[in-house]
Order: structure tokens, then C-alpha cells, then sequence
């Protein structure tokens, strides 16, 4: 009987260490996660992941003692709460920031002159694309071990099941992934991958300012994996007319300029734009001409083009200046070729029209160049010079007042004249009653040599072409001959 106990002790002990390295066997640690940089004349990355996988056992505790918790109330001594420990997966927060872009407003200070000619800084505010950094937010799965309570009772004493997370193995993935021969990049430029491994399946995430990928083939041979990327596509209605925004010819004369946004600068696209415009009767003022994309500014793709002989890139192409007044019509052809798109290419035309309107502002008083009564042999003269006289479409209405003080009346009048222009720029009329010009007809007596005059001319200004119909200012002088 002795020799049987002696062999039952030695065949327990023996056993006892295989039970117990589940839990005292070192974990290794694993690789799950890996970051792929590929530069230029690279087609083929490689890595080699692993992945420790673990199982649930329920294992058999034995207690040797009923009560070792707090009674349960309202209930016997029989039944008592037990703590244990248990494995859960819980949600941790990464955070990463990324950089977005916003719109928002900028003052400034702009030179501004009224009717009246008084100047003065004013503030204005304009829109401004800026870049903020953004905070997000990611979850990553982790397991941590939980304690908690539950209510045991007398049956239960000598044993109970408990669930345990135990080490099984380590599974190893060799990663080899094929870039599609056509996606090249430049000396210089880079673009990454991000490759994980769960223990079943790899996963991609590449990221690219240059391409899209999309993946075209997969090999996975037990311990390794060949995944095969190809060139995906983008979007054509994104990158056509809706990509383009702000079409306008803005200006006129020397401060003519075509403005337009380009909202699609994105990934490996070559683009070219050439334009076309066109007036009112059909005459093309610029015709078929490539916009050079070294004229673009940020953000986005911005152009901001002078369109007037001898300035900027596609002075030489304008064969005059662009009228204010005259209706155009602008074509803007844009062509996008890329390997992202469905056919290789992208074409369309846009048009946009600027109705024909003249600026008040310089129909004003600073259209007056000179105004004056001068004498000159004896005569006297009245000296006009309107730098906006011969402009189509507009009438031009001149009113004159010749009056001066004497010491019975306040305001004598010496002559008024009123007359409608001719298209003459520069005007010189002799005040001499019975002279045949417009400004002499309305004398009533000739001017003196030595006396004081206070002058006033208004000019009236009348088309549809500005806004409210017509500009009207007047120039009031002292003038002594």
C-alpha cells in the first residue's frame, strides 16, 4: 500500500509543472503594426508581422473554507460574495491632429475717394483660407483584467468554474506588397502604409498625395501574404465644372484682369487651361491662349491675370484694352489628363459673361482734368479738359455759372451756359458776348480784367451702363483775371 502512495506522489509531481506553464510561460512580444515608406524606383515593400493569440480555459478553484466574504442581506450564512477577476476589452483613446483648412476674414486698408473728391483709409474685410490643426480622436481595443463580485452559495464551496485568458501562440505573417509599375514617383517624394495584421487577416490603409490605390490581387499562403495594389480613380464630375469657381474679368482698360479659382489641385492630374475672349460683336480680344500655371498663388489654385498689352504673361495676346462698357463673353477650356481617370482625360469649357457696366466713381470729379478762365491777348477764355468726354454710350451735359459780387447785389450773375458734348476731350471757348460757341451765348456782359469771378460748372452724365442711371458733380472756382 506504502508503494503505491509513493508512485501516485511521484506521477502527481511530475504532472504538476506541465499544468502549471500555461501561466508561467513568458508571452513574447509580438509586432501587429507596421509603417511602409516608399520612395522613389520602389515597386516592392516587404514585413513581417506576428500576432499573439490567446484562449479562454475555465479552470476549477477550490475553497477550503465556506465564509471568507460579507453575508448577503436578507439572506442565511450559507451564501457570502466572492470577488474574481475577469478579462475585457475596453475602448483607448488616441489622439492625433490633422490639419483642416477654414475660411476666415482679414481687415485691410484701402485708399478711397467719394463724388466730392475727399480721400480718405478705410477698413474693409476679405475672406482668407487659413489651416487650423484639428484634434481627433481614435479607439484602439486593449484588454485589461476587471474585478468583480458575485454571490456564491453553500453548494458552491468546494468548487467553481473561472474563465482565464492563457497564452496559445504567436502567428507570424511575411507582408510583401507590389506597387503598380505605372504609379511613379519623383526624386524627392514619399508615400506611406500603414499594414496590420489581427492574427487572421491583413489589412492596408496607404496614404498618398500623388495616387490612389485600390487593391487588385491577394495571395495568402499560410505564413506569407503577397498583396498586389493598383492605380485607383477619382471622381470625374468632382474634377469637371464644379472644380472651377469665381470665372470673372474684372476691371477695365490697364486694370483689366481675369480671375478664377482652380478648387481640384489634388494627386498626380496634369491640367491646362486656355482661354477665349470674346465682345459684344463677336470679335475675339483674346483668342486660345494656354494660362501658365507658374501664374497660380495659394490657397488652392489661385489666378489673378492682367489682361492689357505689355503686362504679365498674356499681356501680348490681348489685341486691346477691355472696355468696361462692352459686353464679353469669356471661355475658359480646361483639359485634365491623369492615370486616376477613367479614359485618361477630363475636358470641358466653361463660359461666363460680364454684363457691360462703367464705374462711377471714375465718371466723377476726377474725370475733370483741367477747369479754368484764363486771359490771354486781351480775351478771355474758358479752358476745358474732360478725360471721359468721348465715351460711348454715355451723354454728357455741361452747365456754366459766371457770377460776382458788387455792392448793391450779392450775387450778380455775368452769364450761364448750358450744352451738351460732343465727344470733345479738350475744350477752349472764347467768352465774348456774340461769339458763336456754346459757354458765350449765355453772356450777359463781357468779363473785366482785374475782377474776382466765382465759377461753377456741373456736368451731368446720363447712361444705362451706370449704376443709377447717371453721375452728376459740380466744381465750383474763384478766378481772378
Amino acid at each position: 500500500m506504502k508503494r503505491w502512495s509513493w508512485l501516485g506522489f511521484v506521477l502527481l509531481w511530475s504532472v504538476l509543472p506541465a499544468w502549471a506553464s500555461d501561466d508561467t510561460t513568458a508571452i513574447p512580444p509580438d509586432a501587429p503594426h507596421a509603417i511602409l515608406v516608399r520612395s522613389q524606383d520602389q515597386n516592392t515593400l516587404e514585413v513581417r508581422l506576428s500576432k499573439n493569440l490567446f484562449r479562454t480555459e475555465y479552470r476549477e478553484e477550490w475553497h477550503t473554507h465556506p465564509h471568507t466574504g460579507d453575508h448577503h442581506a436578507g439572506h442565511d450564512s450559507s451564501t457570502w460574495y466572492e470577488t474574481y477577476e475577469e478579462q475585457e476589452q475596453y475602448c483607448h483613446e488616441v489622439e492625433y491632429w490633422v490639419s483642416e483648412p477654414y475660411w476666415d476674414t482679414e481687415t485691410y486698408q484701402e485708399w478711397y475717394c467719394n463724388n466730392q473728391g475727399y480721400c480718405q483709409w478705410i477698413w474693409r474685410t476679405r475672406p482668407v483660407l487659413r489651416y487650423r490643426q484639428v484634434r481627433r480622436v481614435r479607439c484602439e481595443w486593449l484588454w485589461r483584467t476587471v474585478t468583480k463580485i458575485r454571490l456564491r452559495t453553500f453548494n458552491e464551496l468546494h468548487a467553481h468554474s473561472v474563465p482565464v485568458q492563457v497564452y496559445d501562440r504567436t502567428v507570424e505573417k511575411h507582408v510583401v506588397v507590389n506597387w503598380p509599375p505605372e504609379a511613379r514617383l519623383n526624386p524627392g517624394e514619399t508615400e506611406t502604409l500603414k499594414v496590420s495584421f489581427d492574427g487572421e487577416r491583413v489589412s492596408l490603409r496607404p496614404s498618398s498625395s500623388f495616387y490612389l490605390y485600390r487593391e487588385l490581387n491577394r495571395e495568402d499562403n499560410r505564413n506569407e501574404v503577397t498583396i498586389t495594389l493598383g492605380v485607383g480613380t477619382l471622381d470625374k464630375e468632382e474634377y469637371g465644372k464644379a472644380s472651377i469657381a469665381g470665372l470673372r474679368l474684372k476691371g477695365e482698360f490697364d486694370q483689366a484682369a481675369l480671375h478664377f479659382v482652380d478648387e481640384k489641385p489634388f494627386y498626380r492630374v496634369d491640367t491646362r487651361y486656355s482661354l477665349e475672349v470674346v465682345d459684344e460683336n463677336g470679335k475675339a480680344v483674346v483668342s486660345n491662349v494656354d494660362i501658365p500655371l507658374e501664374e497660380a498663388k495659394g490657397p488652392l489654385r489661385t489666378f489673378a491675370l492682367p489682361l492689357v498689352p505689355g503686362q504679365g504673361r498674356l499681356g501680348q495676346f490681348v489685341s486691346e484694352y477691355l472696355k468696361g462698357y462692352v459686353d464679353y463673353t469669356l471661355r475658359l477650356r480646361v483639359v485634365r489628363q491623369s492615370l486616376l481617370f477613367e479614359g485618361g482625360k477630363v475636358e470641358f469649357t466653361l463660359e461666363a459673361k460680364r454684363k457691360g457696366v462703367l464705374d462711377n466713381f471714375l465718371f466723377g470729379r476726377s474725370s475733370i482734368g483741367d477747369f479754368r478762365l484764363v486771359r490771354e491777348g486781351g480775351n478771355v477764355y474758358l479752358k476745358l479738359l474732360d478725360a471721359k468726354a468721348d465715351q460711348e454710350k454715355v451723354n454728357v451735359h455741361y452747365s456754366l455759372k459766371i457770377h460776382r459780387k458788387i455792392a448793391w447785389v450779392s450775387d450778380h450773375v455775368a452769364g450761364r451756359a448750358q450744352w451738351a458734348g460732343d465727344g470733345t476731350r479738350e475744350m477752349t471757348y472764347l467768352l465774348r458776348k456774340g461769339e458763336p460757341n456754346p459757354a458765350a451765348l449765355g453772356l450777359r456782359e463781357n468779363l473785366e480784367k482785374g475782377t474776382t469771378y466765382d465759377v461753377r460748372l456741373r456736368v451731368l452724365r446720363e447712361s444705362p451702363l451706370f449704376t443709377g442711371g447717371q453721375v452728376s458733380f459740380e466744381i465750383n472756382k474763384k478766378i481772378e483775371l
